[in-house]
């Protein structure tokens, strides 16, 4: 019986092994672009070169699913993916300097955000969950 207890133990941890995601892949380049990027970067700070200057955000909105339609409150329950998309000024790099790293997963408290509410939302939702920083430009993605 305590073999067994013991095989059973050992499965389990050679399947939790297997399963669980490793750890960070991030290289020595990463790491020296990353520290190089954010070190100096400011979250409130709009990326633009001139302060005059517009910066244009691309929106966009793909309705995944209709959960719910309630005619009496008329009320729309949906699942959706927004997509939000801007050139960050602060955000360049070449990536012959930086071993050829071509795009950045990081979080998104770590970058400056538009500021983005949807009016006539029944409940609150995040924006975003996902930031992806490519050589020339910065793009988020939501699914909510």
């Amino acid at each position: 019986m305590v073999r067994s207890e013991q095989a059973l133990a050992l499965l389990a941890t050679a399947f939790l092994l297997f399963i669980m995601p490793p750890g960070s892949q991030q290289g020595p380049h990463e790491k020296r672009l990353l520290n190089n990027l954010l070190g100096p970067y400011n979250v409130l700070e709009r990326p633009v070169a001139n302060e005059s200057e517009p910066l244009e955000v691309k929106f966009g909105l793909t309705l995944q699913q209709i959960i719910d339609v309630d005619e009496k409150n008329q009320l729309l329950i949906t699942n959706i993916w927004l997509s939000l998309e801007w050139n960050d000024y602060n955000l360049k790099w070449n990536e012959s300097e930086y071993g050829g790293v071509k795009d950045l997963r990081i979080t998104p408290n770590k970058l400056w955000k538009p500021d983005v509410l949807m009016y006539n939302s029944s409940t609150w939702c995040s924006i975003p969950n996902r930031v992806v920083i490519y050589q020339t430009s910065l793009q988020t993605e939501n699914g909510t």
